[in-house]
């Protein structure tokens, strides 16, 4: 639309020339051909400039790219989209440049020839049109504008909600020994019961625990069914299926997650003594909804096992970053002997501190055992954060984009309305009208443009958020500030295209302007 904007205002200005080529005897068809040809030219450097600059732009991103940016992979075999947008730009080029090449290419000679600076080198048709061209660009830009708010508004919420825990200072240790020494299931429970001790012996460890798997694994990746103990069997099938952690006496701790009612895990937990369970709030409000779920039974359905229920955990981001689901923690110590070995602990230093340290206590608990991998929170939770951050980028420099083209196509619009009217102004100027009005008759035209792009676009802009509603985070697809700031900032952008012309306006003299044949 912009190149169509553009090369209609160039073909205004030869508009002479095109009358005298078909008075001297150039046919409809040479004509076109001619602008054909140029905008060819035109199209092809444009999208070699282009070509050049998307090949350098992918080499930086894959250079500075973050670890954690998805499919950053697949930038190294982005010949065939590089190719095919340019393929697209050259055609758009053509497209939008040979529609006005061929509305020109039709003007009367007659007609043209005898046009003067009073009857006006720009026709209201074709006025209209290039208003309409850039309303639809500004139109756009208010879509993709409301796209941007709202996905960096979804990663500002992501960012800074309460996960229900703190991950500051806490890091994720993977361990691994030699089957050859660890052969049941006891000894490498027992290995891990051992590295837990000696890490949380370590200067500057403040607590550490056994953990089922990797935050951010899904809701669903361990599942039971439960319901409390007092419900008859025939009403049990009804419960749904809930997400279950095996957890150590310090996790609570490690992860310094509220505990709301009731007490935590503790040493004294053990395979000989009551069975306990923590449940997460969201359990606890799902099983009994009317009264306080600290000391009542909870039964495991497959195995029909029952457990007493001692503490309620605050509801956590662990398993997934955008959902709170069900939780049932189990004492470590009080089920059958099992070790992943996965270990969490908190530190009052940096992993890069402390690495060395538990690599040694590690050894000295047992020698057999291998930490192999270690990360701390902060960087598992740029995992599920980086497609939002990838979104927000995108979206971002896409708007920013459009906004620019909606400026420069305003811009050219209003200086041109300002050259065609030249005549037109003056007279204006000299029965009278103040430099002020002179310019609010200028900027309310621009406005005027502007307004009907924006309204256009708030409706394109709602049936749009509706399908992003899928990535979006606390923020609705009809988020009133995030349209409210892009209809505002193409205002901006807008009023602030339209004053150079406005200036230029004011400028003109009279005198020059009445002369002027």
């Amino acid at each position: 639309m912009n190149v169509g904007n553009l090369v209609l205002v160039r073909l205004l200005g030869r508009t002479r020339e095109i009358a005298v080529r078909r008075a001297i005897g150039a046919s409809y068809a040479q004509v076109a051909r001619l602008f054909l040809i140029e905008n060819a030219l035109l199209g092809i450097a444009g999208a070699l400039v282009g070509l050049i600059v998307a090949v350098a732009l992918l080499r930086i991103v894959r250079v500075s790219a973050p670890p954690q940016l998805p499919r950053v992979d697949a930038l190294g075999h982005a010949g065939a989209p590089i190719a095919a947008t340019a393929c697209l730009a050259l055609v758009a080029t053509l497209l939008f440049g040979l529609v006005p090449s061929l509305i020109v290419s039709r003007t009367s000679s007659y007609s043209a020839l005898r046009s003067d600076a009073r009857t006006g080198m720009e026709s209201r048709s074709s006025r209209r049109t290039r208003r309409w061209l850039v309303s639809l660009q500004v139109a756009l830009s208010v879509i993709l504008l409301t796209g941007a708010g709202l996905l960096v508004r979804t990663l500002e919420r992501l960012q800074s909600m309460d996960l229900g825990y703190t991950p500051d200072h806490v890091s994720m240790l993977s361990f691994t020994g030699p089957q050859s020494v660890l052969k049941t299931d006891e000894q490498i429970h027992d290995a891990g019961k051992r590295v837990v001790a000696r890490l949380e012996a370590t200067p500057g460890v403040v607590a550490a625990t056994p953990i089922e798997s990797a935050p951010f694994k899904g809701k669903s990746f361990y599942i039971m069914k439960v319901a409390p103990a007092e419900i008859p069997p025939v009403e049990r099938d009804h419960y749904p299926f809930v997400g279950f952690e095996f957890v150590g006496s310090s996790y609570f701790r490690t992860f310094q997650v509220p505990i709301r009612r009731g007490r935590a895990f503790t040493s004294s937990d053990t395979k000989g003594t009551e069975k306990v369970v923590v449940i997460s709030e969201a359990l606890a409000q799902q099983l009994w909804p009317n009264g306080n779920a600290v000391g009542k039974q909870l039964r495991q359905l497959r195995d029909n096992d029952v457990w007493t229920v001692v503490g309620v955990a605050s509801d956590t981001h662990f398993r997934e970053l955008r959902n709170v689901s069900p939780v049932v923690y189990f004492d470590w110590d009080q089920i059958d002997p099992f070790w992943n070995g996965l270990i969490a602990v908190r530190t009052t230093a940096s992993l890069t501190t402390m690495l060395p340290r538990l690599r040694v206590a590690t050894h000295d608990a047992h020698p057999d055992l291998t930490l192999y991998d270690a990360m701390t929170m902060d960087q598992l939770l740029d995992r599920p954060l980086s497609q939002p951050r990838l979104s927000a980028l995108v979206m971002t420099a896409f708007s920013g984009v459009a906004l620019l083209l909606s400026g420069v196509g305003l811009y050219g619009v209003m200086s041109s309305a300002v050259r065609c009217q030249t005549r037109d102004i003056g007279v204006r100027v000299a029965l009278g009208a103040t430099p002020r009005a002179v310019r609010r008759l200028v900027v309310g035209e621009a406005l005027g443009v502007i307004a009907a792009g924006v309204c256009v676009g708030t409706v394109g802009a709602i049936f749009a958020g509706r399908l992003l509603a899928s990535q979006l985070f606390g923020v609705s697809p009809l988020d009133p500030a995030s349209l409210a700031a892009a209809s505002v900032l193409l205002l901006v952008i807008g009023a602030c295209a339209a004053y150079s012309p406005s200036r230029r306006a004011v400028q003109i003299d009279p005198a020059e302007a009445l002369r002027a044949e």
